[in-house]
């Protein structure tokens, strides 16, 4: 939700609600027997303020 809809709901309700989202999905497979090596599945959500740039951040440490 937009930075404005999030304080709108803030008051109404008395919390901020996410503004941002970024969703990584990463799936590694042995390419010889195609069996699965790795998965990485993660979701983080950022609040007023943050940017994309603050998200992917987060999803690379």
């Amino acid at each position: 939700m937009s930075d404005a809809a999030a304080v709108a709901v803030g008051v109404l309700l008395g919390g901020i609600g996410s503004t941002q989202t970024a969703v990584c999905n990463m799936d590694f497979y042995d390419t010889r027997d195609d069996e699965l090596i790795v998965n990485y599945n993660k979701k983080v959500s950022g609040g007023l303020g943050s940017d994309a740039q603050d998200l992917i951040n987060v999803l690379m440490r």
